[in-house]
């Protein structure tokens, strides 16, 4: 399956519900990585909040894409890749340093097209840095 244009869109041959196990397979990853920001109201994880699902959206398609070399992608490759973005998630405390001038408080960032770039942007960045930038975790390999 092509994750090029997007994990769940870019299926065409697939059915609902083949795009619906995609998104539940990482949902469920996401939860077992952030188990202190999962299920939480919006006020109190921005995990939970627009902005942190739209900004998780964007990095479950880098993720797949990695991974598009095989059949499917499973919660555990789903988790590994983001377990090693967690130290620098800012979810329910502290501050997301987005770089010079732009530091934002947690509970700061908004469901807003500024704020959603912003995170985004983020997430994207840390990953390739500590994901793709690993031997054996580069761009392809499942491991």
């Amino acid at each position: 399956m092509g994750f090029s244009t997007g994990t769940v869109t870019s299926q065409r041959e697939c059915d609902i519900q083949t795009m619906l196990a995609v998104l539940k397979t990482f949902w469920s990853a996401v939860a077992e990585v952030f188990p202190e920001a999962w299920a939480l109201p919006a006020r109190h994880s921005r995990l939970m909040h627009g902005v942190g699902i739209a900004g998780m959206g964007y990095l479950m398609d880098a993720i797949a894409d990695r991974h598009r070399h095989a059949t499917s992608v499973s919660q555990e490759d789903f988790a590994r890749d983001l377990a090693a973005i967690k130290p620098h998630c800012r979810w329910t405390s502290g501050y997301w340093d987005f770089g010079p001038g732009s530091q934002y408080k947690w509970n700061e960032l908004q469901n807003t097209a500024k704020h959603i770039g912003l995170l985004s942007n983020y997430l994207l960045v840390v990953y390739k840095s500590e994901v793709w930038s690993h031997q054996d975790w580069r761009p392809g390999l499942s491991g």
